[in-house]
């Protein structure tokens, strides 16, 4: 048979017939589709394509005479139906994008080799391929074989034209002969969906993200990607088919975008996005609360430096007395030192003694000398005094010094220690 068909060496084109099986619906990943020729020689017969007859011309330019791929996504892989004569078994599978103007440039490409006996040859591969690309052959296709015979009985030579000039796939001949079926489909992976969940409150911080892959063989879930309030982009592995990851995100209430890839390195598109975690509770304000006051000397003699109003507590011990008392937190600390003297009693009010209110009644009096600031911290604090205030040291006597806490939540209730100041 091969000797007769070498010999007869008829002018034809490769033609395949269309069948487009669609992607599920949306939100769910597609199973792959198939799209060309179903390899059912009984359903596909040959004719006159410039005719009218139901056929396509593989890498045609004439406009609805392609193979064309529904969606973008991944050929995994390819089948032809038909042989090859011996010394001429190349084939090239062959991706191929219109760039308008009626030409075509290749997007992709994949070699294979197919043997002199009529069978369907099955070919791996991964090629990207968008939505419109057109899926043909390329190649040694001077002496490759068609599977239907033709009307008496014999098998048929295919013949194919060079490649354009441009670079694209070749084209077809148009020779006026009627087009036997070179039978050539390819399957197309779909991309990823995913869909994500997040973790219940209260204390919810993290979501996770299920990445659900086409269910061809080919391939299956990889990673889940997301960006946490428009950050860095991160990767987690998932595992399982559907696959799985948790992803975490910060304490509080965050974006998180995320998006699937399968095994194809297909990353899904549009990406989606979700509200996660919980608010974070603000801690309730408490007044701070003074403890463990104490000082070193409780009667001293004025020294030389005076003592600042304000700064910061002091962590070790200086000369001179030293107060110290304990915060719970940080608060600041202001310290009263006060002297009581005589006075009378005016309209409810302690006035000053004098000559001329003699006659009044007594009462004592509370002056505050002056009053030291202090920023405390939580823990133990201490206050070098050294009894001396604005360069003036104070006139001997009993006194007391008045603490009190304050921080947002309000001033804590007064402590006091006494001290006696003696000259040397």
């Amino acid at each position: 048979m091969v000797g007769r068909v070498a010999a007869r060496r008829w002018s034809l084109v490769v033609v395949v017939v269309a069948s487009v099986a669609f992607a599920g619906a949306a939100g769910e990943a597609s199973a792959s589709v198939t799209i060309g020729s179903d390899l059912t020689a009984a359903t596909e017969h040959g004719g006159d394509c410039l005719n009218g007859d139901p056929c396509t011309w593989a890498n045609s330019d004439l406009p609805g005479h392609t193979i064309t791929a529904p969606f973008s996504g991944v050929v995994v892989r390819w089948r032809l139906e038909g042989s090859a004569m011996p010394g001429h078994t190349s084939v090239i599978f062959r991706i191929i994008r219109p760039v308008g103007g009626g030409l075509f440039v290749g997007a992709g490409s994949a070699p294979a080799t197919i043997g002199t006996t009529a069978a369907t040859y099955t070919n791996s591969v991964d090629l990207p391929v968008q939505a419109g690309d057109s899926i043909g052959l390329d190649g040694d296709l001077s002496n490759l074989l068609v599977v239907t015979p033709n009307s008496n009985g014999n098998a048929q030579t295919v013949q194919w034209s060079p490649p354009l000039a441009d670079g694209g796939a070749p084209r077809k001949q148009d020779t006026g002969h009627n087009a036997e079926e070179l039978l050539l489909n390819a399957d197309i992976v779909a991309p990823p969906t995913s869909s994500a969940t997040a973790a219940a409150c209260p204390g919810g911080s993290g979501a996770t993200i299920t990445v659900t892959a086409d269910p061809d063989p080919a391939t299956g879930p990889k990673a889940a990607h997301y960006r946490v309030d428009g950050g860095p982009e991160q990767v987690t592995a998932t595992t399982g088919d559907p696959g799985v990851a948790k992803v975490p995100v910060p304490p509080g209430v965050h974006s998180l975008e995320y998006w699937g890839e399968d095994q194809l390195s297909q990353q899904e598109t549009p990406h989606h996005t979700l509200t996660v975690g919980c608010p974070v509770p603000v801690p309730q304000a408490t007044i701070a609360t003074l403890g463990s006051l104490s000082e070193t000397h409780n009667t001293f003699a004025a020294a030389k430096g005076s003592t600042p109003l304000t700064g910061q507590t002091a962590r070790s011990h200086p000369r001179g007395t030293t107060f110290s008392f304990t915060l719970d937190q940080p608060a600041t600390v202001k310290i009263a030192i006060q002297t009581k003297t005589k006075g009378r009693l005016v309209n409810g009010r302690c006035k000053p003694d004098s000559r001329r209110l003699r006659h009044k009644p007594r009462c004592t009096r509370t002056l505050t000398t002056a009053t030291l600031t202090r920023t405390g911290h939580a823990g133990l604090n201490r206050v070098p005094f050294s009894g001396r205030i604005r360069g003036k040291a104070l006139i001997p006597g009993r006194y007391q010094a008045v603490f009190t806490a304050t921080d947002i939540a309000g001033t804590s209730r007064r402590r006091s220690l006494k001290f006696t100041i003696v000259t040397r």
